[in-house]
């Protein structure tokens, strides 16, 4: 792809979201000395969500002694919340390790706990994990006793709060104050990635992923194993059409994947084309390795690239919703179901994804005969058009 990011403030924006360790220091402080406006760096990382991970590349780059209070105050703020978000995790592994219940930490919480310790430079908003689907309920009572309540963060998604309704959707959301007055919310998956345009058949079967998860030395908390981590945190940018809120922070996950792991790129070009996600996981890729220069073989994006006419619409749709600014509007509806559409492999898959098959339908929408498929059909319909809050 194009170069995704071109004034100096975009330039330096990226530069500093690269993993740490491998971060052009030399090229990041030409950039922040050519902007020469502290306060404007500050306000675009504050629209990125990603002022404690710039301003701890600043004291990285200058030395504490040289960055302004904001930037400290927002490093000590997320660093300490996150620290407890992963405190709280921990002892929840715990607590459900007592009854045999694996608990895998997805996305940016595993990349956290298990990768890239620098908590600071890891803001989330809640801690999402993978529990088998055969043992939810039995999380679910652990969880309810412990002091956690079923809810949800926002009714955007238009679910009622039941349990059974939040299992189908693939999975539970808890709330609980911590001890310093923050609250965490705590997403429970069955499904890895659970999205509305995603099938049940194009994402990672969730107890296969639990029975290849790694242990976290230290820790009841388990990671999906490498080429597991890649493909799930692809599906999840590939869920958030790559530009929607947190933004370019989502980027940051495939990058320090890809440069914390050894991944096994004929495995991993295998698994994609297995699943049908092909055009999904390619943007995923394309996307970091033209913002931050992630070591992404070019023979993998060769493999997986689509054809050039859905390439460059998709591209094009990417630049004009643009990478920067995570809550500015990023698509109409219009251009959005155009958007989600182009990431089904072919017109007969697209089919598919609209009106899946009675099976699910079943699981998705508790229908008991094939008489209620019309029906429940309609309503998929509705939300595809409609929901998009959780995607």
């Amino acid at each position: 792809m194009q170069r995704l990011s071109q004034t100096p403030l975009e330039q330096f924006t990226v530069g500093c979201l690269v993993a740490r360790d491998h971060c052009d220091t030399d090229r990041l402080r030409e950039l922040y000395e050519s902007i020469s406006d502290d306060e404007l760096v500050f306000d675009f990382a504050r629209k990125n969500r990603a002022t404690s991970t710039i301003g701890s590349r600043l004291v990285q780059l200058y030395g504490a002694d040289a960055v302004t209070t904001q930037w400290h105050d927002a490093i000590a703020d997320v660093g300490s919340t996150i620290q407890e978000y992963m405190d709280e995790t921990d002892r929840v592994a715990t607590l459900l390790a007592t009854e045999g219940i694996s608990l895998i930490a997805l996305k940016n919480s595993g990349i956290t706990r298990g990768l890239y310790r620098y908590p600071a430079e890891s803001p989330m908003g809640d801690v999402d994990v993978l529990v088998s689907r055969g043992r939810i309920r039995d999380a679910h009572k652990l969880l309810t006793e412990d002091g956690y309540r079923l809810g949800l963060q926002s009714t955007a998604s238009g679910q009622d709060g039941e349990l059974e309704a939040m299992l189908a959707e693939g999975g539970t959301e808890y709330g609980k104050e911590l001890p310093s007055g923050k609250n965490l919310w705590f997403e429970v998956q069955w499904r890895p990635v659970s999205g509305r345009w995603i099938q049940p058949d194009q994402e990672p079967d969730g107890d296969e992923l639990i029975a290849r998860s790694v242990a976290i030395e230290g820790s009841d908390i388990r990671l999906l194993a490498p080429l597991d981590n890649l493909i799930q945190v692809c599906l999840h940018t590939a869920k958030h059409t790559y530009v929607r809120a947190p933004g370019l922070r989502l980027h940051t996950d495939v990058d320090r994947i890809v440069r914390y792991n050894k991944i096994d790129w004929t495995a991993f070009t295998m698994k994609a084309r297995e699943l049908h996600v092909t055009t999904a996981v390619y943007f995923s890729l394309a996307i970091p390795e033209a913002l931050m220069g992630t070591p992404i073989p070019e023979a993998v994006l060769t493999a997986l690239r689509p054809p050039h006419w859905k390439r460059e619409f998709m591209a094009n749709s990417l630049r004009r919703a643009g990478l920067f600014d995570a809550d500015a509007p990023k698509f109409n509806r219009a251009e959005y179901i155009l958007f989600v559409a182009m990431l089904y492999e072919s017109i007969e898959e697209l089919g598919r994804g609209m009106l899946p098959s009675y099976e699910q339908m079943a699981d998705r929408y508790q229908i008991t005969s094939k008489a209620q498929l019309p029906g429940a059909w309609g309503r998929r319909l509705v939300d595809l058009t409609w929901r998009r809050g959780k995607t």
